[in-house]
């Protein structure tokens, strides 16, 4: 059963928006300071701005949910310690105007935030309470992006050092992630485990309602520190199928559509009710393995898994052409690929048999993998049930919705999940997540022998040096098949004439908030 949540209902909403209120009436709504602050268009008293989505989010607190799919809700609702340039990723400023490594072997890393900045339950943003987010980050333990910061002070007003145990040089990439999504202390400490119902950030839209599944609402955040937002609401609508999606997109009722599938850009192009977006994304989809139990705890059935997989030919079922393989956790044309590993699972089925038999599986394994709906696994399920079932694999799929896929996946509950790897913004931090020993994509916590080269990464700061370290650790993770690596395709985004400002996040994973009514 779906529940309507309609936080402004609630006593803590309504002293909230009267806060923000008084903000605006005391001309507070946009503070001056140090660094830029990102641009959000033109404001229009009564814009709105129609979203549509074939993903709800598994979650509205940045600490908990788990899926790439959030970030394009997360966005619009907290702002970031550090950001992002859009197209070329490199750090910019957010809620901190600087920010830098020092101390010996680059143990601390010293923010200054800007002043004047405010939470959407007026309360300010300050350094203590950017140390009570990053702490309760800490704690919660779902993400462990944070894991080398062993303590937080605050050295003024505005100011605090991070305190780390190890180097990590992928720590301003963090802070302009999840990690950096600083969360209101007042409401995250009333509402506890409830937070995610009704957050409360410093971004540029609140949230005003939530149908789980279905809906969220949100409003302009007056006192927003870059500038009044653009629209005056933002509604946005979950589909249940990316088709219905593209439907309401043709017949005008959405200003941006996101997550297109990429197998439908030739019949999308030519409309007049939209642009097709097709921008650069980190996501490509992939098959989970439980590397701790049967049958995946031994090395050859993994490798037998992946060479039976004919990649160029599922890109062709599954997309229609646009994509391409992922022979490696970052893709052709990054500049962390290594073009030396070429094709590291090239489709030979002859040698899944063979690994197979080495194994002692030469008459065949059976389990179940779970799914959930938009990936096109669909399509792609059936023919890698076929592919695998052709070398002694035989795989019953089992679809469930994203949140609880995710969590079945993350327990262990089955052997393997068809899912996507959404991407991080810095290559230690996909490796660290997905083959680290701890690593929280690394399901069975197997150890393949890489964390010391995930810690050479990690401590390596120059490009050429981060690089080398990133390909050597790619390298060793090959022979481990620690995962099935599917195939990378395009972002693709619908948007409408009246709609500009719009550009391709070099993840796939679109900023709303900068997005404003065309003239």
């Amino acid at each position: 059963m779906q529940r309507n949540h309609v936080p402004q209902s609630n006593r803590r909403w309504r002293a909230r928006a009267a806060a923000v209120s008084i903000l605006a009436a005391a001309g507070l709504a946009v503070a001056g300071c140090a660094g830029s602050a990102p641009t959000v268009g033109t404001a229009s008293s009564a814009s709105v701005l129609t979203v549509g989505d074939p993903q709800p989010p598994t979650s509205l607190d940045p600490a908990i949910g788990t899926s790439g799919g959030d970030y394009v809700y997360l966005y619009m609702i907290y702002a970031r310690l550090l950001s992002f340039n859009q197209t070329t990723g490199a750090i910019e400023p957010g809620l901190a105007t600087s920010w830098g490594f020092t101390g010996k072997d680059n143990l601390t890393f010293d923010l200054t935030l800007r002043k004047g900045a405010r939470f959407q339950d007026g309360e300010p943003v300050t350094a203590s309470a950017v140390a009570y987010s990053l702490r309760r980050y800490q704690q919660l333990k779902v993400q462990t992006d944070l894991e080398a910061v062993s303590s937080i002070t605050t050295t003024g007003t505005y100011s605090l050092a991070l305190h780390l145990s190890s180097p990590d040089s992928a720590l301003p990439a963090s802070l302009a992630d999840r990690a950096g999504m600083i969360v209101c202390p007042k409401a995250a400490q009333e509402d506890g485990k409830n937070f995610a119902s009704e957050p409360c950030g410093a971004g540029s839209y609140q949230v005003t309602s939530e149908v789980s599944g279905s809906s969220i609402n949100l409003k302009r955040f007056s006192g927003y520190y870059g500038g009044t937002p653009a629209y005056s609401t933002v509604t946005w609508t979950i589909f249940s199928t990316a088709t219905a999606m593209e439907t309401a997109a043709r017949s005008g009722q959405l200003d941006v559509a996101l997550q297109a599938p990429a197998a439908d850009v030739s019949q999308l192009r030519g409309s007049s009710d939209f642009s097709v977006n097709v921008g650069p994304s980190l996501l490509y989809t992939q098959v989970y393995l439980d590397d701790a139990e049967k049958p995946f705890n031994n090395v050859d059935v993994r490798l037998a898994f992946n060479y039976a997989i004919n990649r160029t030919a599922l890109i062709e079922a599954v997309n229609g052409g646009p994509g391409t393989p992922a022979w490696q956790p970052v893709s052709a044309g990054n500049p962390f690929y290594s073009k030396t590993l070429g094709a590291t699972y090239p489709y030979d089925p002859a040698r899944a048999r063979s690994l197979m038999a080495k194994a002692g599986d030469a008459g065949g394994v059976s389990f179940t993998c779970v799914d959930f709906p938009g990936l096109n696994f669909e399509t792609a399920g059936p023919i890698l049930q076929q592919e695998e079932a052709a070398v002694g694999i035989h795989i019953k799929i089992l679809e469930e919705s994203i949140s609880e896929a995710l969590a079945q996946s993350a327990e262990g509950v089955y052997p393997c999940s068809f899912s996507a790897w959404t991407g991080r913004p810095d290559p230690a931090l996909a490796l660290s997540d997905l083959y680290d020993s701890n690593g929280i994509y690394n399901i069975g916590k197997t150890n393949f022998g890489l964390d010391g080269l995930i810690n050479k990464v990690l401590s390596s700061y120059g490009t050429s040096a981060r690089i080398a370290a990133v390909q050597a650790a790619v390298a060793a993770s090959i022979p481990e098949a620690p995962d099935a690596p599917l195939v990378y395709a395009p972002s693709v985004t619908l948007v409408s004439p009246s709609v500009s400002g719009f550009v391709n996040n070099f993840q796939g994973k679109e900023d709303l908030s900068l997005v404003r009514p065309a003239s």
